[in-house]
Formats: C-alpha cells, sequence, structure tokens
C-alpha cells in the first residue's frame, strides 16, 4: 500500500491534498500493523519531505483505489482504515467487473454502505469518450497507452482530481444522492501533471542551460552584478595601506623616483618660454635620462634580492629577515570567513542571472588561483617583466631635438618684426638693425640651448643653416620697411606720410622689437614641445610604478598569507561543490535524455496540451532548479564557516542527486503548480506559474461542459449506467485559484458564453494540480450489490438498488 502526501499537507493556511491509499499493491503490508494509524506512522514517512513529517498527516478524507473484484476479500483492511477515529470520509475507487461472468461490475462490502463513504466504479481503466448529458461520443477517439507502464492518463487524471479536497467534498454529495451510491465518473482534465515526455524535455533542456548554456530558453543575462561580488572577493584579501619599503629598497625605491622626476622637471623648465634663457651647465637630457635609467635597474635587483631572501622559513621568519632589510610589515590580518558572504552574493546573483554554471565556476577557481600566495622567489621574474633590461637600454638614449621651426608662424613673425620696426622713417635706421639683431642672436640661443641640452656637435650644421635662415628672412623684412620708408609705393601726399602721429609710429615700432625680441622664445617652445612628445618619460614612469605594483602584491601576500591560503582553499571547495552540483545536473540531463527523445515528445498524444506551452514550463522548471542549485550550496556555506572542507564537494553531489530526483518525481506525480515541500522558493514563482497556465492553450475548453470526457466504462458498460435523470448526475468543473486569472480577467470572453466563470460555476481549488470536468453518473440498480459480512463465511450479497 501507497500513502501518497501530497503538497501542502500541513499547510494552516488551508487544506492539503487527500492521500490516497492504493490496496491493488500493499494489501498485505496493512495486514501487518494493528492500526492504520501505525501504518501511516510507517509508511508515509517514506512519501513525504522530511519537512512536512513535524506537521503530520491529515487523514480526515482518503481515497482508496482497489480492484473491484478484492473489494470483499479486502473487508479486513478496509474496517481497519475507517475503523480509524481520524479517518472521517472515504473515497473508494474500485477498478474492473467483480463477477463479469454474471455482469455484475461491482460488489460493495457492508463496510463501505456508510453516508462516510462514495464509490466509484471504473469499468475501464481508458474509458470511452462521452459527451456529458447526452451519452457516448459519436466520434471514436484512440487511445495511448502511459509511457513508462502504470495506470492510462484518465484514471490517474481521476485520482489527481480526487485529491484536491473542493473536488473530494462534491463528488462525496453527489455519489451520496445516487440510488445506488455508486457512480461511474468521467473526466476531462488539463493538469500541472505534465506527461512524462513533455516534462523529460523541459528538464533536459533547462539542465543544460542551467549548466552550459548550450541551450537557452530565455534571454541572455546580465551578470554584471556578479562580476561586481568577485571583485570584491579579492579586494577583501588586499590591505588598505601597503607596506613601505625601508632600508637598501627603500633607498634604491626613493632613488628612482628621483632620477625620473628631475628628467620631468628639466623638461618642464625647458619647455616654457623663457626656458630658453636659463642656463644649466653639466646637466644634459641624455645624461639625466641614463641616471634614471641606471637607477630603476638598481631598484629592479634590489627588490628581486629581497625577494629571494624573505623566500624560504615560515611567516615568522620571513618578517625577521625583513626587519632585517629595514622592512617592517604591516599587521592587517583576515580571517577566512570574510570571502564567504561575497561568494555567496556571486553565486545566488550569476545563478539567478541566468549565467551558466559552468562560468560561474571558471570565475571562482580563477579567484582560487588569484588568492593562493605566489612566493616571494616565483616574483623575480616579474621585476624583469615589469623593468625589462633589454628596454632600459633602449631608454638610456632619448630622441634629439627636432630641428627646423617647429611651425610657419616662428618664419612669418621673422618677416614682420623688422618690417614693424622700421615703419618709421626717423627711427628706422635703428629700429630696424636691431630687430634683425635680436632675432639673429634669438636664432643662435635656440642653438645653444639645444646643444647645452643635449645635441651632439654632429647638429652645428644644420644649426648654423637654420640661424643663416632667420638671419635672410629678417634682413629681407628690414629691406622691405627700408623701402616703405623712403620711396613713394603707394598714392599718399609726402605731408600725410611725414605726419604720422609720432605716438602711433612708436607703438608699431615697439610691437616690431617685441616681435623680434619674443619670436625666439616661441620657437624655442614649440621645439620643446614637440620634443616632449618623442621623449620616453611616460616608459620611465611606467616602469617605476610596474616594480611598485609588483612591490605592492608581494608585501600584500606576505601580511596575508596564511589568509589567503584559507580563503583559497575555501574559495576552490565552494567552486568544487557548484562544480559537482553542475556535474550532477549534467549526469541527470543525460540520464533524462535517454529516456524520451523530443520526437517522442511532440508525437505523444498526452502532449497535446503541454507542446506549446514547453517555454512557460521551462520558465518555472529554472526557477526550481536555480532554487535547488542554492539549497545545494546553502549548506556548503555552513560548512565553510565551520571549516569543513574536506569532502565538499562529494557532499553536494550527492545531495544534488538526492535533490533532482525528488524534484522529478515531485512534478512527475504533482506537476509543477507546486514546489516540493520545503523548496527554495522566490517571489517571482506565482507570476511564473500564472503564466504557465495562461500559456496552456486548451486550458479553457478544459472546463467547458459540453466538449468530450472520459467516461471510465467500456461500450460493453454503458449499459450499466443509469439513464435516469437525478441530482447525483452531472458534471463538476474545478480549477486551481492560481489559475483563476487564466480563466477569467485576462483571457478575453469565455469558451460557453452563456455560462460566466463565478464561484457558483467554477470549484476553485486551494491545493489543486488540476482544471477540468468531471462527470457523474449513477451505476443503474442490478449491476451492484452490497455483501454482508459473517463471522463464518462469505455472508449474503444483496442488491443495494
Amino acid at each position: 500500500m501507497t500513502v501518497h502526501a501530497g503538497p501542502g499537507l500541513g499547510h494552516t493556511d488551508g487544506d492539503g491534498r487527500v492521500p490516497v491509499v492504493d490496496l491493488r499493491h500493499d494489501y498485505a503490508d496493512l495486514l501487518t500493523f494493528a492500526h492504520f494509524n501505525d501504518y501511516v506512522r510507517d509508511r508515509a514517512v517514506a512519501t513525504m519531505h522530511p519537512d512536512r513529517i513535524g506537521d503530520g498527516l491529515d487523514l480526515s478524507r482518503l481515497v482508496i483505489i482497489d480492484d473491484a473484484g478484492s473489494l470483499f476479500d479486502h473487508s479486513a483492511a478496509l474496517a481497519m482504515i475507517l475503523n480509524s477515529a481520524a479517518v472521517k470520509q472515504v473515497i473508494c475507487v474500485a477498478i474492473g467487473m467483480a463477477v463479469p461472468a454474471e455482469q455484475i461490475a461491482v460488489v460493495v462490502p457492508s463496510i463501505l454502505r456508510t453516508e462516510l463513504t462514495a464509490v466509484l466504479w471504473v469499468g475501464d481503466k481508458q474509458g470511452i469518450s462521452w459527451i456529458p448529458g447526452s451519452g457516448p461520443d459519436t466520434i471514436i477517439r484512440p487511445t495511448a497507452a502511459p509511457i513508462g507502464g502504470g495506470d492510462p492518463v484518465p484514471l490517474r487524471d481521476l485520482i489527481e482530481a480526487l485529491t484536491a479536497p473542493e473536488v473530494f467534498s462534491q463528488v462525496m454529495v453527489r455519489v451520496g444522492q445516487a440510488p445506488t451510491q455508486v457512480a461511474v465518473p468521467g473526466v476531462r482534465l488539463v493538469s500541472s501533471r505534465l506527461d512524462e515526455s513533455v516534462l523529460t524535455l523541459v528538464q533536459t533542456r533547462v539542465l543544460t542551460e542551467l549548466t552550459s548554456g548550450a541551450v537557452r530558453l530565455a534571454a541572455d543575462p546580465d551578470g554584471a552584478a556578479a562580476d561586481a561580488e568577485l571583485t570584491a572577493v579579492l579586494k577583501n584579501f588586499v590591505p588598505p595601506d601597503p607596506t613601505v619599503p625601508g632600508g637598501r629598497l627603500g633607498a634604491a625605491r626613493s632613488a628612482a623616483a628621483t632620477a625620473i622626476t628631475e628628467v620631468e622637471q628639466l623638461i618642464r623648465r625647458s619647455g616654457r618660454p623663457w626656458g630658453l634663457l636659463s642656463s644649466r651647465r653639466g646637466t644634459t637630457m641624455p645624461m639625466l635620462f641614463r641616471q634614471a635609467v641606471t637607477a630603476l635597474e638598481n631598484y629592479r635587483l634590489t627588490l628581486a634580492a629581497v625577494f629571494l631572501a624573505a623566500d624560504a622559513g615560515t611567516d615568522e621568519q620571513r618578517r625577521t629577515k625583513l626587519r632585517a632589510e629595514g622592512i617592517v610589515l604591516a599587521d592587517a590580518p583576515v580571517t577566512q570567513p570574510s570571502a564567504i558572504p561575497d561568494v555567496r552574493r556571486l553565486v545566488q546573483l550569476s545563478v539567478e542571472s541566468g549565467r551558466p554554471i559552468e562560468q560561474t565556476v571558471r570565475q571562482l577557481y580563477d579567484a582560487a588561483t588569484w588568492l593562493l600566495p605566489m612566493g616571494s622567489a616565483a616574483r623575480v621574474p616579474q621585476t624583469e617583466q615589469a623593468c625589462p633590461p633589454a628596454a632600459m637600454k633602449r631608454l638610456a638614449g632619448p630622441p634629439p631635438m627636432p630641428a627646423g621651426f617647429g611651425n610657419p608662424v616662428v618664419l612669418l613673425l621673422t618677416l614682420i618684426a623688422p618690417l614693424l620696426a622700421g615703419v618709421w622713417a626717423p627711427a628706422s635706421m635703428v629700429t630696424t638693425p636691431l630687430a634683425v639683431l635680436l632675432l639673429v642672436l634669438g636664432a643662435v640661443a635656440v642653438r645653444r640651448k639645444r646643444f647645452s641640452l643635449g645635441q651632439t656637435s654632429a647638429s652645428l650644421g644644420a644649426d648654423i643653416l637654420t640661424v643663416a635662415a632667420v638671419a635672410a628672412v629678417a634682413a629681407l623684412g628690414a629691406a622691405v620697411a627700408l623701402v616703405l620708408s623712403a620711396t613713394d609705393l603707394v598714392s599718399v601726399p609726402e605731408d600725410m606720410r611725414n605726419s604720422l602721429p609720432e605716438g602711433v609710429a612708436w607703438a608699431l615700432v615697439g610691437t616690431g622689437l617685441l616681435l623680434a625680441l619674443l619670436t625666439p622664445l616661441l620657437w624655442w617652445s614649440l621645439l620643446v614641445r614637440a620634443w616632449r612628445r618623442e621623449l620616453p618619460v611616460h616608459d620611465l614612469r611606467g616602469a617605476e610604478s610596474r616594480l611598485d605594483a609588483v612591490w605592492r602584491e608581494a608585501s600584500a601576500e606576505w601580511v596575508l598569507t596564511d589568509a589567503r591560503h584559507q580563503a583559497s582553499d575555501t574559495v576552490r571547495a565552494l567552486a568544487s561543490s557548484l562544480d559537482a552540483t553542475s556535474g550532477a545536473m549534467t549526469a541527470h540531463a543525460q540520464q533524462l535524455s535517454q529516456d524520451v527523445s523530443a520526437q517522442d515528445t511532440l508525437a505523444s498524444p498526452e502532449a497535446e496540451l503541454t507542446g506549446v506551452t514547453i517555454g512557460a514550463v521551462g520558465a518555472v522548471v529554472r526557477h526550481d532548479l536555480t532554487g535547488l542549485v542554492l539549497m545545494v550550496m546553502t549548506d556548503r556555506w555552513a560548512e565553510a564557516r565551520d571549516h569543513y572542507l574536506d569532502g565538499m564537494a562529494d557532499r553536494a553531489d550527492r545531495q544534488a542527486r538526492e535533490r533532482l530526483a525528488e524534484y522529478h518525481a515531485y512534478v512527475g506525480r504533482w506537476g509543477i503548480q507546486d514546489p516540493p515541500p520545503g523548496w527554495l522558493v522566490r517571489s517571482e514563482r506565482e507570476q511564473l506559474t500564472l503564466a504557465w497556465w495562461r500559456d496552456v492553450s486548451h486550458l479553457r475548453q478544459a472546463v467547458a461542459v459540453s466538449r468530450p470526457v472520459r467516461q471510465l466504462c467500456s461500450d460493453s458498460q454503458v449499459q450499466m449506467l443509469s439513464r435516469e435523470v437525478s441530482t447525483a448526475s452531472g458534471t463538476l468543473r474545478f480549477a486551481p485559484r492560481t489559475a483563476r486569472m487564466a480563466l477569467t480577467d485576462n483571457l478575453g470572453e469565455p469558451v460557453e458564453r452563456s455560462r460566466s466563470f463565478g464561484e457558483g460555476d467554477v470549484i476553485w481549488t486551494e491545493s489543486g494540480t488540476a482544471a477540468g470536468v468531471l462527470n457523474i453518473v449513477p451505476l443503474r440498480a442490478g449491476v451492484s450489490y452490497a455483501q454482508l459480512e459473517e463471522a463464518g463465511g462469505q455472508g449474503e450479497r444483496r442488491d443495494i438498488a
């Protein structure tokens, strides 16, 4: 016997599912117990979730399944059940003919002839197509054997409908009004209990998507929040204040920084316009570059020597050696559990966002590798990568300052300055040569300054030509000015030219002399700006920064060696656990895919109502399987906090496999409307379930009374059904409350325009998993009998009509 403990048992907000006792299988097992309650206590545990065992099992309503021909023989078991004070109402589903030779449908033991019991006779498990209120359908509809064996779908649908307490109570009332108190049920049902092949396909696709992302049922997720949590994990193990190097390492680092600063200062001072007039004897740019490169090389070698000296020994020995080098490590311990909350948020955000688990596992493994201390000696190659000797050799010889004028404006100003200086004839004999002289001296100063900054004598010829070019252009401007002041090239009277206001004349002359003075300064500034773009000063700073970064990482590792070892082990164990969970899900998907192929699913008659709803079903299943991953990892967080890392991946694998088997069995029996008891559920599941009901294309047709049902009798047994109209006959329409929105407000006009879907029209179930119709037809008199038991024999069998 099997006691089916449905979802919601023990809920305080409403009745749970009605338990089912199947006497066809475990009748003998039941009789080994003295009391039915003892049997339930012992056997129901196997079918109840551990979280619900403490709530108990509600036996006030009970569905009993048995063969019609075995009811009398099983009277002892029936009496044991009905004598339990916990059992208040019973519906007995009797299957098959009791006495086929005598055309007796069912023989009801007297123990079932009470107002607390009702009998539903199922003459044929597959049934026939039946129009409620009319009789057998004129269209012959084929039936299909259930996949994987077991009871046919119509019988399974009937039992599922009866496990809803609201439907159970209405059936009790209807059958109790039948003259024989025996009725033949008909059923049409759309259930959240999926066809096995559809369920297999959906679970396979969702499992594959969750683990590897190879199949997508939804849009690509955004995992930026998960990446931020990974960054937070790593930041926990970087001390906020890096250790300042002392001793010879500090001196080498300071010397390198000072040498590079001197290069930058020289360029900055020389680039100012008045830098042309400054003098810096004995220091050239190549000299400063060589000094900076030498200082960087010394910094690198000193850093490598410190790494080698600190490599061997324990943490305390390392600290002693570093103190001898003048280096005192900061005291900033970080404990192992500090990584756990960040890793937990990372996993939760990553899984919930839809990122494949394999990608999250790779991230965690990378984080574990980063957290693992590298070792001091292993840092020596990093110093060479940060400051490559070959690159430093090239930096020791900076490029020379560009020749030329830097910009055509310099030549233009060289021409204009003497022209303006000689525009006034009375002073032109003095101001014009003075302007030319200033320009030539400025050109010489530019040439001399370039030489003082490190230009070799090889550029002397080019410099002389440049000075000559300046002198020539300036002389041309002076000649033009003298010609303009001495000849009548324009039609202006001589008295007007001679009457030029003296103030204006001196302003023009002053402007020309000022331009002659400033033009070399501008020329120099343009040359230095072009040279600065070519000088590899940023390469010097880059090498220094890279060496500093190597030092910071090494010193942080020394400060947090123990904590990083522990954190690396923790993150790696958690990554292995998540990887094991993913592996269990992949193995489960492969096992499911071997059972039913996608082609079988689409061809399955039972998939007719669900074949178009795989997307909506997948969303619910994805939610539940995401919860499965988080439930498995929840135990891992506690183990990590307790430093229980050994065997963590094996425990995760075992728990994941158990949960996957539990979920598959649960949804196969009860559907996806409700999650398994104790399952991790997020707030959006209710909306996903509603979307699933809305996406069931035949949901509204399932509750239409005018459409055919499967009346559970054969064609030859139709004559056994009563043709009299009574209050016992008729249809019961039912649907879960979670499907109410899908049936009423948001789906347009009803299927049957003459009838509404009001409270009095449809039985709204709290814990039901199906929507549909039950058609109750009483059994006629003469084909069912009551059996009166006697102590010594079979007793008397009487017609119960």
